[in-house]
């Protein structure tokens, strides 16, 4: 009640809109390398943040101290802040005790060591049966439970979790070293089977035996098959972030004042879905309160939607889209992605595989960068092989795709009816910020890139 009483009080002192972010954080770090058997870090973290909107400006405040007498010093600062002579109705003296409120529906809970599942990679990988120069394993736990407070009567809370596995390895082949590296996870209430730790395991030292045998192409322009799940890193990247409201109010993105145009092939849609089934993240609200739900941004080719938090939402489309994410307490919200996804089409993978008579398969892509107002980019095949007279052939190494975001959407001429999902939650940086995200499309053929080498 104290909380929903400071931002009527703020309100009527002239914010138009106040919100305050309260977040309570666990972290479980589990590492196993071939000569380490067993590596354990755990961190918790909690803070409160309070949001002001005022037609002169806004103000972002923070505090980990939620003792009352740390709360009331921040709730002091901001009245403070705004007006110097202010003061907090209700409240004569500074709180003196020292307990810590507690904003959140749930207690806390225990997070168990995942042995299992370290042993289980480990088992895989070293049972293959091939001696491994390197070999590495991490899990990643994290709960977080947030409670969202805001000036227009929103008051919810959500409990999220999430794991991610990350298995690596390295072996010595015709005297040279090959290494790969493969991420799975869950979220929310999906399970992660120690089975699938030792899956990782065995298919990771696959990986890294078959680089001994890649070649490189030489560069040029191919058509380029992107396969299921983990391609859409490149749609994540290079259409998802220009579509983020903040780079279109700045005129930071190619898709500025292009709302309603056709941008990519009719064969393309494209929608951002927070509730997405084992997603690489499930989220009913975002970090503003907002209900979320799937949004259709690119719809048979046309432009229909930008991603918006409370802010960008007022210059941009008028309406928040419940696309407004933080990385902790700590920072405001950003227009950000949830699950990206590519939806499918009508056409057999293999069909589109044999339809293509030289080009590349990408499987899985590393690294790249944007240029959210030129739209240029380029990425890392990480995962790759050679097309030849309509069939898989040998793998690639050190190849590059480079182009732009628009030739890149009207060029694409097929779309596979095999959707899948990139396995668990993948991260995405933005200005400092680092939030868990997830990825999804069928495999899709686009006519014409550039292929480049590193």
């Amino acid at each position: 009640m104290l909380v929903k009483d400071f931002l009527a009080q703020q309100q009527k002192a002239g914010a138009h809109f106040c919100d305050f972010f309260a977040e309570r954080a666990q972290s479980l770090t589990a590492e196993i390398t071939e000569s380490h058997p067993g590596i354990y870090r755990q961190g918790n973290y909690h803070g409160i943040g309070i949001r002001i909107f005022k037609s002169d400006g806004e103000g972002y405040y923070h505090t980990s101290d939620l003792t009352p007498a740390g709360v009331y010093r921040l709730a002091k600062r901001i009245v403070r802040n705004d007006d110097p002579k202010g003061t907090l109705s209700g409240v004569e003296h500074t709180p003196v005790s020292e307990e810590t409120l507690d904003f959140w529906d749930e207690g806390l809970t225990e997070i168990p060591i995942p042995e299992q599942i370290l042993g289980k990679a480990a088992q895989g990988a070293f049972d293959a049966g091939r001696v491994l120069r390197y070999f590495h394993c991490r899990v990643w736990i994290f709960i977080q439970d947030v409670k969202i407070i805001t000036s227009e009567g929103f008051d919810v809370s959500e409990r999220r979790k999430y794991l991610h596995c990350q298995v690596e390895a390295s072996l010595e082949k015709k005297g040279d070293r090959c290494s790969a590296r493969l991420n799975r996870g869950a979220c929310g209430s999906q399970s992660f089977n120690p089975e699938t730790a030792e899956e990782m395991g065995r298919k990771v030292v696959d990986l890294a035996e078959e680089k001994s045998d890649a070649i490189s192409l030489p560069g040029g322009e191919l058509p380029v098959i992107l396969g299921p799940g983990s391609g859409a890193l490149l749609f994540h990247e290079a259409c998802g972030h220009p579509l983020e409201a903040d780079y279109i109010q700045k005129r930071r993105s190619v898709f500025a004042d292009l709302l309603g145009t056709r941008v990519a092939s009719q064969l393309v849609t494209i929608v951002d879905d927070p509730l997405q089934a084992d997603g690489g993240v499930y989220l009913r609200y975002d970090d503003e309160g907002v209900n979320t739900r799937k949004r259709i941004l690119i719809e048979k080719g046309y432009l229909r939607k930008f991603l918006s938090d409370r802010k960008n939402a007022r210059m941009v489309s008028g309406a928040a889209s419940g696309n407004g994410r933080r990385q902790s307490y700590r920072e405001p919200p950003l227009p950000r992605m949830s699950n990206l996804l590519l939806m499918p089409g009508q056409t057999p993978p293999e069909e589109i595989i044999k339809e293509t008579e030289h080009g590349i398969y990408a499987q899985e892509l590393g690294g790249g960068k944007i240029d959210p107002p030129g739209g240029r980019f380029i990425f890392k095949i990480t995962r790759g092989y050679e097309v030849r007279d309509g069939k898989i052939g040998r793998p690639l190494m050190g190849m590059l795709l480079r182009g732009s975001v628009r030739n890149f959407l009207r060029n694409i001429d097929r779309v596979g009816n095999d959707f899948r999902l990139a396995p668990g939650p993948s991260f995405c940086d933005k200005e400092g910020q680092r939030i868990p995200v997830g990825l999804g499309q069928p495999t899709i053929r686009v006519s014409s890139m550039t292929v480049g080498n590193r």
